[in-house]
């Protein structure tokens, strides 16, 4: 007896009393799973005494438990036998191992049914009979009280006592002596001083209101449902135990549920809030097949470690395994302490040289510390590996990791690397960037509900919806989210925007150190001695001057490239910046500081002419066709604001005389700066649909924009990727062969992953209950005929074509349109069953091309061997049948018998 089984026995004996017995079954249906709550309650502290595999699957049931599943967890828990295998507890066995199906049978899913309702009310009725007199456990038939744990104060745990009668509750407090609780847990407490934890599967809201565990939403916060007891209604919690669960850790690594075993290692954030980069990284890591590694890049304080962190998490939480390890390496040693506004070094010791990541992989990987590069190359497991602060390393050691690198299976490993410096830039390149002003107050707001959760932050929203406050906001903080957290500190304490708006953040000391203290030994040997260069040219009264004087004191007069490459290093790195074209300008006075400093110190390596060459100069600065539009167009991207750039490409696009060729350029160039450069994919889109009618029948401009739109990813966007592709085909444009194999290729892909997502929808629908039958069989055959549509077009067309061409004489990037485009239409074959056609197609593929291109397609051809060897053990009676629980497998199975009976 407890203060929650008091409340519900009332209430059946009310019900009973009232008979009214549809409401009586429910509430004794609730009081029996409840005792199944509590049971799973008092073992889930067995869960780290259990064996791996067991806890993979203690852990993965937990996420959606059943009745059925909650029955084999606690089978699973009971490592003491205290219930399962002791014979004193035979029937209670018996009746947990029944319940199950009987449920099932009896009652199906919900707690509402309408007939047998005598035989349901005493099905339970036995059932909490053998439970409460069997005497499994204490709380099923002595008074026992619900403790919630509230908080600790001066060594002394205090909460709320819910007394086991049922109508009263009292003020708890208890001695850390007595033993250590867990903080908002619920704990039984008998008078044996004994505490047992219910908790996170009972949640109690208030004296009335009671919740039992439902399933857990979402892995990466531990955000859980729970269903109110009693009375109707739902609740959602963040259980800490729930987030992020783990089978497995030794202290160096940890396995997740999806089998993914990842390193251990540090956020350095507290909840990461999106700086739009994280899209990028995925995608390079599940869809680029051309590069082992990428290098994301970026200024200090833009969120780089963040972000890669904060994937490894969502890669290792998400149900599909990509990697089977990740391995997140730091060479950083100091970081920003946002909270003071200073540079700090780093206590632990991190990665500092080749052999130390070599010795630290082969450890994560075989448990042996040791230097062999051989066993990594030839791991024939998927890796991902990251290098956080790749710029720390020396430059011996930065050659060295390149190396290896290059040594590593481009279809096994993947690589990132985070850095500042412009020239360690390597494999592809995935750029970061601060904040626009509009991203910077939205990130503000966030920022404040993480460090100063109780700031009334509505005080504060109409001035930020002003334009000068969010320009003076962008000042003071770069737009850079490090720097926001500071700011958001100092609002905190200062209690007034505008009070805070009056610290330049970016600039102070600290953030000067932070960003640019160790540039200098970044650069490229150019870059460096541009940047002693510029700080002749310059003074803390104006800091400006003339970009042909720097040009002539570095004697790169005559060497356009070389000076160009060393300029947009130093105006990548936010060093100087170009104004009107022929001035430069260093970013502040401290940085000039800076930069003086170091030319103050300057060694072997800087070029002596430059000084000799600054003296014949004075410091003072007062001293066409549509191609070379576009080309000025094209060089302004990198220098010049997003809004010139943008008004060089619309000057040319609404230029009359403009060929349409050039304008087409200009928009292609454009919307590619747009989408890829500046980040912007709804501008892009935006641009795109504005000019469309001007260049819909232009192949390239609908490939963009088709990609674009589905890259955006809302379902709306997808779908108006397809019809774009569609429409070009049906206008029947004049384009290239390549140019339809394309436009063929892609299609193909995007109506397959379109199609094959709405219907893992509607089975997830079907599922839960949100579709009826018939309507789920009407939907389920209109999609079968829109597979048997693509089937024919534009999947057999492509298969057509890859017959009739030699495929290894294709250029690899058409070719690689081709496959991707062919390997769905197996997909698209074994929905719809024509496994024979399926099987045609990848024994072709795999008779014709090397065996780099043969994966897919084998994994195909055991994906159709497993289906047909599935049909065989189909029960004849069960060949027309459809139940809630079918597979889509199931489906298609039971499909292909009735068509073949037909």
């Amino acid at each position: 007896m407890n203060y929650i089984i008091s409340h519900i026995d009332r209430r059946i004996n009310f019900l009973e009393a009232s008979n009214d017995k549809s409401a009586l079954k429910v509430q004794l249906q609730a009081k029996f799973e409840f005792y199944l709550i509590l049971m799973l309650g008092y073992m889930w502290s067995n869960l780290d005494r259990i064996e791996e595999e067991d806890k993979l699957h203690v852990c993965t049931s937990i996420l959606r438990p059943s009745v059925g599943s909650i029955v084999s967890i606690l089978r699973t828990l009971d490592v003491d036998k205290s219930l399962f295998g002791n014979k004193k507890y035979k029937t209670v066995q018996d009746q947990l191992n029944k319940y199950p199906q009987l449920r099932n049978e009896k009652i199906g899913h919900g707690y509402s049914f309408e007939d047998d309702l005598d035989s349901c009310i005493k099905l339970f009725k036995d059932l909490i009979t053998v439970i409460e007199e069997q005497n499994y456990m204490f709380f099923t038939n002595e008074k026992t009280d619900i403790i919630h744990v509230k908080g600790i104060r001066d060594n002394q745990y205090y909460g709320i006592n819910y007394k086991a009668e049922g109508f009263d509750y009292t003020v708890w407090h208890c001695s850390k002596e007595v033993d250590t609780f867990e903080i908002d847990s619920l704990y039984l407490y008998a008078t044996d001083m004994n505490y047992t934890k219910i908790g996170p599967f009972v949640l109690i809201e208030d004296e009335d209101n009671f919740y039992t565990f439902s399933n857990v939403q979402d892995k990466l916060t531990g955000r859980s449902k729970f269903n109110k007891l009693i009375k109707t209604g739902v609740t959602y919690k963040d259980i800490s135990s729930f987030r992020n669960l783990n089978v497995l850790s030794d202290g160096i690594k940890k396995r997740a549920l999806n089998g993914t075993v990842i390193n251990n290692f540090s956020n350095n954030f507290k909840r990461y809030i999106d700086v739009g980069i994280k899209g990028k990284i995925k995608n390079f890591l599940t869809t680029n097949k051309s590069s082992v590694f990428a290098t994301l890049w970026g200024h200090g304080g833009v969120g780089k470690t963040a972000s890669i962190q904060s994937l490894c998490e969502d890669l290792s939480n998400q149900d599909k395994k990509i990697f089977d390890y990740i391995i997140f390496l730091s060479a950083k040693d100091r970081y920003y302490n946002y909270y003071k506004g200073v540079v700090e070094n780093i206590d632990e010791k991190n990665i500092s040289t080749f052999e130390e990541i070599i010795m630290y992989i082969n450890n994560v990987l075989f448990s042996n510390k040791t230097f062999d590069l051989e066993a990594i190359v030839n791991f024939e497991g998927y890796i991902l590996l990251i290098i956080d602060d790749f710029e720390t390393f020396a430059k011996e050691e930065n050659r060295k990791i390149s190396k290896f690198i290059s040594s590593l299976d481009i279809n096994r490993h993947k690589v990132l690397i985070t850095t500042r410096a412009a020239t360690l830039i390597s494999g592809e390149e995935i750029s970061t960037n601060e904040l626009s002003e509009d991203e910077t107050v939205v990130f503000l707001k966030e920022a404040i509900g993480i460090e100063v959760p109780s700031f009334v932050i509505e005080t504060i929203l109409p001035q930020l919806t002003k334009s000068t406050v969010k320009t003076k906001l962008h000042q003071v903080t770069g737009g850079r989210p490090l720097f926001i957290f500071q700011f958001a500190i100092l609002l905190g304490q200062k209690g007034n925007l505008m009070d805070s708006l009056e610290h330049d953040i970016k600039g102070s000391q600290g953030a000067n150190v932070f960003l640019y203290d160790r540039l200098y030994d970044y650069l490229s040997l150019d870059a460096k001695n541009m940047f002693l260069a510029a700080s002749l040219l310059v003074s803390e009264d104006d800091l400006s001057n003339l970009v042909s004087k720097l040009r002539f004191i570095l004697n790169k007069e005559g060497k356009e490239a070389e000076f160009r490459n060393a300029l947009n290093e130093l105006i990548k790195l936010k060093i100087i910046e170009i104004e009107d074209k022929d001035f430069f300008k260093v970013y502040s006075v401290d940085i000039l500081r800076i930069m003086k400093k170091y030319y103050d110190t300057k060694g072997e390596e800087y070029d002596g002419s430059i000084t000799s060459r600054f003296n014949l100069v004075t410091i003072d600065k007062k001293l066409s066709t549509d191609t070379a539009l576009l080309a000025n167009a094209d060089a302004s991207r990198p220098v010049n604001t997003e809004a010139e750039v943008e008004g060089k490409y619309r000057h040319i696009l609404n230029r009359e005389k403009s060929p349409t060729d050039v304008k087409l350029r200009a928009a292609l160039n454009f919307g590619e700066y747009l989408f890829s450069n500046a980040g912007k994919i709804d501008k892009a889109l935006d641009f795109l649909k504005a000019y469309n009618h001007l260049f819909s029948k232009e192949w390239r401009y609908v490939i963009m924009y088709a990609r674009y739109s589905w890259s955006e990813g809302s379902k709306e966007n997808r779908l108006y990727a397809i019809n774009l592709l569609q429409d070009s085909i049906t206008q029947k444009l004049d384009i290239t062969d390549e140019a339809r194999i394309e436009i063929l290729g892609t299609l193909m892909v995007y109506v397959t992953i379109q199609i094959t997502d709405e219907r893992y929808e509607l089975k997830e629908q079907r599922t839960y209950g949100e579709v009826t039958e018939s309507q789920f069989r009407a939907i389920y055959h209109t999609q079968k005929e829109r597979f048997e549509k693509i089937y024919k077009f534009p999947g057999k067309k492509l298969y057509d074509i890859a017959k009739s061409s030699d495929l290894m004489l294709m250029k690899p990037s058409v070719r690689s349109y081709l496959i991707d485009g062919i390997n769905q239409f197996v997909e698209v074959c074994i929905r719809i069953n024509n496994f024979n056609m399926a099987k045609s197609v990848c024994t072709y593929i795999i008779n014709t091309l090397p065996q780099n291109f043969h994966g897919a397609f084998k994994n195909k051809m055991n994906r159709i061997n497993r289906i047909h060897s599935d049909k065989n053990r189909v029960k004849k009676s069960d060949k027309l049948g459809f139940s809630s629980q079918d597979s889509d497998l199931a489906i298609r199975l039971k499909e292909a018998m009735k068509n073949n009976k037909v």
